[in-house]
């Protein structure tokens, strides 16, 4: 996946500290742009999501960056993250992560396509091959 090229952004969210979350957005993401609709905050990027200081250094431990992310949302809110990408037009992914203050989920656009196809068919040993 060396030329692999992916984007992100998330929703609108509350948090409960503005100021510690563009420290959090700075520490984390450096290259990624705040979004702001309202009161409500966010995050896009011409990258993929992936954790990384503003230096470049991919050695950060995601569970620290998550949970301070935990911290900042309000109660009843969610940061869900879409992201896409391809590599030279081969494939696609999209996927999405779910951040609320409790837990943390990643789905597959593709695992979710082809539990409907197979669900839709009925035909449980569907295979879905749409990458070369």
């Amino acid at each position: 996946m060396a030329n692999y090229v992916g984007r992100f952004r998330t929703n609108y969210f509350k948090v409960n500290d503005e100021k510690a979350f563009d420290k959090w957005l700075t520490t984390y993401l450096a290259d990624a742009e705040k979004i702001t609709k309202k009161d409500r905050v966010g995050f896009l990027s011409y990258d993929s999501f992936e954790f990384y200081d503003p230096d470049g250094n991919e050695e950060i431990d995601e569970d620290v960056a998550f949970q301070e992310l935990q911290d900042l949302l309000c109660d009843g809110e969610a940061c869900v993250v879409h992201e896409i990408g391809h590599e030279k037009f081969r494939y696609f992914v999209s996927g999405g992560t779910i951040i609320t203050k409790s837990t943390i989920n990643f789905f597959s656009f593709k695992d979710f396509l082809l539990e409907k196809v197979k669900e839709m068919t009925g035909n449980k040993e569907f295979s879905l091959d749409i990458s070369y």
